[in-house]
């Protein structure tokens, strides 16, 4: 099966299509544009490279947070709308867990961080062992400080998601249901509405 996976969780973005655990193509952006003016011509490309028709593929993988919310909603989005137009099954998978995927051939603990801003990181941390991650933590948001010490001891910390992170994420048994998107904390349409509240 081809799966096309795809990342917007941070200001970069990531694109691959992958079959049978080989790259057919990918690419990855760092042009400070927004993920609406980047993906889709990221996914037109990487599809061309691979030489795949949109239905060819057989299933969509995206990080579905933690992370920026507008990058994560634009590209559940995009993923959701792939699939119901071209039939493809659909997996959301961890960012962090799809960071920590570049070292699932080490042997010890990775610390996957991501910047949540407003001072914040978003962290987990996974075993790595055999070319397999298992999750020592859930996805939190934490203070820098309580992110070095989760992180103290670590092999490794993973920050960037590729898209081959995404798919061995989602090959590997780490993908959710349709639609759920994992933001960790609130929007700043909740904070907003909260600050009014308590005003």
């Amino acid at each position: 099966m081809r799966v096309l996976a795809l990342d917007c969780s941070s200001e970069s973005a990531a694109a691959g299509v992958y079959e049978h655990g080989l790259c057919l193509a990918e690419g990855f952006l760092d042009n400070g544009l927004t993920h609406s003016q980047t993906l889709a011509p990221l996914i037109g490309r990487v599809l061309s490279d691979a030489k795949t028709a949109p239905r060819d593929i057989g299933r969509v993988a995206v990080t579905n947070g933690p992370g920026s919310f507008t990058g994560v909603r634009v590209g559940v989005a995009a993923a959701l709308g792939f699939a119901a137009a071209y039939g493809a099954e659909y997996a959301g998978v961890s960012s962090l867990l799809a960071a920590a995927q570049s070292y699932a051939g080490c042997e010890g603990v990775i610390a996957a961080m991501q910047d949540a801003r407003r001072g914040r990181v978003f962290a987990a941390l996974f075993r790595a062992g055999g070319g397999t991650l298992a999750r020592l933590t859930e996805d939190a948001n934490m203070t820098p400080a309580e992110a070095e010490a989760l992180a103290a001891g670590a092999l490794a910390r993973a920050a960037r998601v590729y898209s081959r992170g995404v798919y061995l994420a989602c090959l590997r048994g780490g993908a959710t249901p349709p639609g759920v998107v994992e933001y960790i904390r609130p929007s700043q349409a909740e904070r907003r509405r909260d600050s009014k509240r308590n005003a």
